[in-house]
This record gives structure tokens, sequence and C-alpha cells, in this order.
């Protein structure tokens, strides 16, 4: 398959575009065929070295979106998407044709969602999701929002909302 892979960090240059084995799951997990992967922040972090803590080689990305291919049966042919603390960092990533991710990894794609849309919500909703939850918003509370026309405040402001918080978001 086909796929991104950096051998070494600290410059994007060793990023290359690279053919390396399909990974085959292991018990209770799938092979996702990518249709789409998001691009965070710390994907370009650990490529430039920012985390020391990341095997190599590595091929990177945390999110993704596209079919079960290999698994249990009942997800087969399912679309799915997710996102993982792991990605990347410990173990390869989304931006490569194939996944090798944990079966409870996955959640179905919402249909009216392409795999495009589905592959850019995980880091992002995740980090809004958490910041909420530490900071307790809920109904009632008043939120502000700063730099809410990026991925993480545009998802802190969808989220705070079905939290039942009036927001204000400011670019």
């Amino acid at each position: 398959m086909k796929a991104l892979q950096f051998s070494a960090t600290g410059d994007l240059a060793a990023l290359a575009y690279v053919d390396v084995a399909t990974p085959v799951p292991a018990a209770g997990e799938v092979l996702v065929q990518i249709k789409a992967a998001g691009l965070n922040p710390s994907d370009v972090k650990n490529v430039l070295g920012r985390f020391p803590y990341t095997t190599l080689p590595r091929i990177p990305g945390r999110d993704f979106a596209g079919v079960v291919v290999e698994g249990p049966q009942e997800l087969v042919g399912q679309e799915v998407w997710g996102t993982g603390r792991d990605l990347g960092f410990f173990a390869d990533g989304s931006h490569a044709q194939y996944l090798t991710v944990s079966a409870k990894g996955v959640a179905h794609k919402p249909s009216h969602l392409s795999f495009a849309q589905a592959a850019s919500l995980g880091v992002p909703y995740t980090t809004a999701w958490d910041a909420l939850e530490r900071s307790g918003v809920g109904k009632g509370t008043r939120l502000l929002v700063i730099g809410a026309n990026g991925a993480v405040g545009s998802a802190a402001l969808a989220l705070a909302k079905i939290r039942g918080a009036q927001v204000l978001g400011a670019v």
C-alpha cells in the first residue's frame, strides 16, 4: 500500500511517499480502507520531532474516515470514522491507504457527512469536548470562545450550544 512515512524527525522533508506492507488486523481489530484523513497540528509537530516518544519509522495521522474491509463481520463494509491517541506516535496512523485499529475505536460515519467531513472531526472535537468538560460548561453557562473560526473553536461553539450554554465567538 502507499503511505506517507518518516524515518527521521526535524524537517518536513523527512516525509516520503512509500510502499509498505498492508497491515493485518489482530483479533479485535479492523482493517479500514482510508477514504479521507485529517491533518492536525500534532501530526506536523510529530514529524518535526516535538514528541520524542514517537517510534520510528512511522506513518503519521490521527483522524480518519473509511470503510472496514476486514474484522468482525458486523463491521465489514461499514463506513466508519475515528481518531486515536497512539496513532502516528506508537502505531502507524491514517496517512496511508489502510489502517488497523481496535474494533472499539471506530464509530459509524453519519450518512449526512462526507468522508472528508468525518475525518476532520476527531482531534478538534475531542479537544473541545475535553476543555468543556474540564471547565464545567453546561446549561446557562456563558462562554466566550476566542478563535471561533478555527477547527477547535468551531467544535467548542457547537458542543457548548448542545450543552445549553450561551455562546459568543471571537475571531
